[in-house]
């Protein structure tokens, strides 16, 4: 839409974009950073799209979310949430006991 497209339009060239990504990752089998070396050309509209997305703090902005929604979810479990980057516990009581019990 930012860029001029009918919505319409625009929810399915992202939505097929994201999709095609998905499914060349799951297919290919290659570690996603291979991938997306393979596909990047030098000076390319990939590495310009990389860039501005690492510019911006996108990896960062995504990995708090996805903590931030699991430390949620323990809570609504009643569980400590203190875990993850900057807290007390890198993992939840549970999963230190479960991996305690595989080594043994």
């Amino acid at each position: 839409v930012h860029m001029g497209f009918p919505r319409h339009i625009a929810e399915r060239l992202v939505m097929n974009t994201l999709l095609g990504t998905c499914l060349y990752a799951i297919q290919s089998g290659e570690h996603v950073s291979k991938l997306r070396n393979d596909i990047t050309s030098p000076g390319g509209t990939t590495a310009s799209a990389i860039y501005n997305l690492e510019k911006g703090g996108f990896r960062t902005t995504v990995s708090d979310a996805v903590w931030a929604a699991y430390r949620r979810s323990l809570e609504l479990g009643g569980m400590d949430s203190n875990v993850g980057p900057g807290r007390n516990n890198t993992l939840p009581t549970f999963w230190q006991k479960d991996m305690r019990d595989d080594t043994a």
